[in-house]
């Protein structure tokens, strides 16, 4: 009951708000481009640890004039292999390849640093994204298949960083972000997340 109430109440304050300020374009669509880089906490750069193939669209929804929300979907693959097999012996008649795919729902939340709508307008941010993902390993000698196991992930991640909408014409603008995060149900301090976007929100 208490659920239903507070529900109620949401409603009725999102209405109010809306009634207040009915000049808000308050819906808009995004497409961006989202590499992210896994970084374990060792101090070095790992190549191998950046994963570019990853895409995002999202709904925005502006609840005041520097306040909005976004979530969407979002797409994630990532194949490595490697020569040298899978043991502390280098053998180079053996393989391994490592492919992954990931479904990722974001969640943010967006407070726009500049009060008016100018040419740059930068913002803070704070993202939870849900991953459910699917993960094979293979195993290769003399390049036919040795063994494989596959397995599912499921995570969550918890973002902070600093964006920036640019205008390129009066319905669609250039949109950069950059933010750090972690997983939430993992140690914090044993990895870290650095993602950017690189897209564009069409009002």
């Amino acid at each position: 009951m208490k659920k239903i109430v507070c529900f109620v109440i949401l409603i009725i304050l999102t209405i109010n708000l809306s009634a207040q300020d009915s000049k808000i374009d308050r819906f808009s669509y995004s497409l961006y481009w989202t590499p992210i880089y896994y970084g374990p906490n060792d101090g070095e750069f790992r190549l191998d640890a950046i994963l570019p193939l990853a895409f995002e669209t999202n709904i925005n929804y502006m609840i005041i004039k520097r306040i909005s929300v976004s979530s969407g979907i979002g797409y994630q693959n990532w194949n490595s292999s490697h020569v040298g097999g899978w043991e502390s012996i280098f053998d180079p008649t053996k393989s391994i390849n490592f492919q992954s795919n990931t479904l990722r729902i974001p969640f943010q939340i967006s407070y726009q640093l500049t009060k008016n709508k100018l040419k740059i307008n930068p913002y803070l941010k704070t993202e939870i994204v849900k991953e459910f993902g699917f993960h094979r390993t293979r195993y290769y000698q003399d390049d036919i298949l040795y063994d494989s196991h596959s397995y599912k992930i499921y995570s969550t991640t918890l973002h902070f960083g600093i964006g920036n909408l640019s205008n390129i014409s009066k319905s669609i603008m250039l949109l950069t972000e950059c933010s750090i995060g972690t997983f939430v149900y993992r140690d914090p301090f044993d990895s870290y997340q650095i993602k950017f976007k690189l897209g564009i929100l069409i009002k």
